[in-house]
């Protein structure tokens, strides 16, 4: 994804938290030989599609997985508790 590929997942819970079909990439069942050469041809074939999928996913992929991103979240959330540990103290 960070390197605005297009991806080709298996339709497995955790993949596709990360994954949105035909948004950020493409989900296939597990077991079907069927829709993963589909869609590897589909990507092969239709560049405008690759591109957009690369595209998408490399976006998804900054805004999600950006470490200075979520260190700063985490950080804000501890504030959050440890303000309001002290407030609860006080009482």
């Amino acid at each position: 994804m960070f390197k605005g590929l297009p991806c080709i997942v298996s339709k497995i819970e955790a993949l596709e938290e990360i994954i949105e079909h035909e948004k950020t990439g493409l989900v296939v069942n597990p077991d079907s030989l069927e829709e993963l050469v589909k869609a590897m041809i589909e990507i092969y074939e239709f560049p405008e599609l690759r591109h957009r999928l690369g595209s998408n996913a490399k976006a998804k992929a900054e805004r999600t997985f950006n470490i200075k991103r979520n260190i700063k979240e985490w950080e804000n959330f501890y504030e959050e508790i440890i303000s309001k540990n002290k407030s609860q103290q006080k009482i």
